[in-house]
């Protein structure tokens, strides 16, 4: 395919995914100015402006976005019946996911731009990983005091929510491992040291938070690297299969040592311990939100989204929110939005899965196995909050659709 993109607009557009929160440590400056609102949109309006012509070269993508945003019609009219956002501010956060799906879908189309985006997000993760380590040695932000039965323990999550901001930790245990495969100019083994110092570094701020479904994402998401950092090795390079198990060993033990000096699992674990099903709030309420959407189903299922007060009154829990994404998603747009989203997010994750065995090329390999454990870390959040207006799952989702078209056409085309 013709390279008719520019890297350093979807460089610039990639930091921007991966920083917008940090307007967020400015009190106030964040209700009036978004990352994702000016400079995103003035990079996304010069992609159009300049490269239009690979916006016309598939259709499939904005029939998504149109379904979307139909069966959402009825929810975005009515205000979502108890949302405190105008309508305004709702359309907004529909178009800029449109947007940023749609950028990346056009734009992440071979190894290199793929890989560029991957490598944008490893080290932009840092910084939140940074801001976390700040709050908790007292630096910026604030530690949150919370209990679990009997047993008290922080978050140092600052200004943040814990189980949200783990989103932005994601793409350092999903890229990190993999890098390698991509950045070709430095030697191994201080490519390996790096990475390996990077990833004990955020996996300590990490678990500073004390997030029980951010930690099953975590843990998801780095198991997943760390297995196809193996796997995606030929068999018959017997002597990168070794490196791959070497390098595992050293994550793990560095892992290991950092929670024996510190004991960084130690409050995390207390967390689960503390924790009962019959009698947590926050798991009953999530048990809740999904015994309603399967009821509501199988009884009479909306086309189209309706209002939160529906949701109350059918699941019996006034002023409580989803905290599921696939609730929240149906709530908003219906079977529509519902089966949409499905689709592009189950979709997105078999793709990349399927790609990985059968690319030949290996730093394409580790774009999509990249892209494959984010999307597999980022299923525990799915399931335990409502991250459905969230950009980075959008932008990865149209990675993965985006690059297994062009590397289908570019097959076809040699044959």
């Amino acid at each position: 395919m013709r390279r008719d993109y520019n890297l350093s607009l979807i460089t610039l557009g990639t930091i921007v995914l991966g920083t917008d929160y940090l307007l967020n440590f400015i009190p106030g400056l964040s209700s009036f100015f978004s990352l994702n609102r000016f400079v995103f949109l003035a990079v996304f309006a010069a992609d159009v402006l300049f490269f239009s012509g690979k916006y016309l070269r598939s259709t499939k993508i904005y029939l998504a976005c149109v379904l979307i945003f139909i069966g959402c019609l009825p929810f975005l009219i009515f205000k979502g019946g108890g949302l405190r956002e105008d309508v305004l501010t709702l359309i907004t956060e529909l178009l800029g996911v449109f947007a940023y799906l749609l950028f990346f879908y056009f734009n992440c189309v071979d190894s290199k731009t793929a890989g560029r985006i991957s490598t944008v997000l490893f080290l932009t993760s840092g910084l939140i990983a940074v801001y976390v380590m700040g709050s908790q040695l007292g630096l910026v932000g604030s530690k949150m005091l919370r209990w679990r039965g009997h047993f008290q323990y922080t978050s140092a999550s600052g200004i943040f929510d814990p189980n949200v901001i783990t989103l932005y930790f994601l793409p350092v245990f999903a890229f990190g491992p993999l890098i390698r495969f991509r950045w070709k100019t430095i030697s191994g083994k201080m490519m390996n040291l790096f990475v390996v110092l990077y990833i004990s570094f955020c996996f300590a701020a990490f678990f500073q938070l004390n997030s029980r479904s951010g930690s099953l994402a975590v843990a998801s998401c780095l198991v997943a690297s760390l297995t196809l950092r193996y796997l995606i090795i030929p068999p018959e390079e017997r002597g990168g299969r070794w490196n791959a198990l070497l390098f595992i060993a050293v994550v793990i033990g560095a892992l290991v040592y950092a929670h024996m000096q510190y004991n960084i699992l130690g409050p995390i674990l207390g967390v689960y311990r503390w924790t009962y099903l019959d009698t947590d709030t926050s798991f009953v309420t999530r048990v809740a939100a999904y015994d309603y959407l399967r009821k509501d189903l199988f009884s009479s299922p909306n086309l189209f989204g309706e209002s939160y007060q529906e949701y109350w009154r059918v699941a019996g829990w006034k002023g409580f929110w989803p905290h599921c994404t696939f609730v929240d998603v149906y709530i908003k747009g219906g079977l529509l939005f519902l089966v949409t989203y499905f689709f592009l997010y189950i979709g997105s994750i078999t793709k990349s899965f399927r790609e990985i065995f059968t690319t030949r090329e290996i730093a394409l390999k580790s774009c999509f196995a990249g892209f494959f454990c984010l999307l597999v870390g980022f299923m525990p959040l799915v399931i335990t909050l409502s991250l459905e207006g969230k950009k980075l799952p959008w932008a990865i989702i149209g990675c993965v659709f985006g690059l297994a078209a062009a590397s289908r056409d570019k097959s076809a085309g040699e044959k």
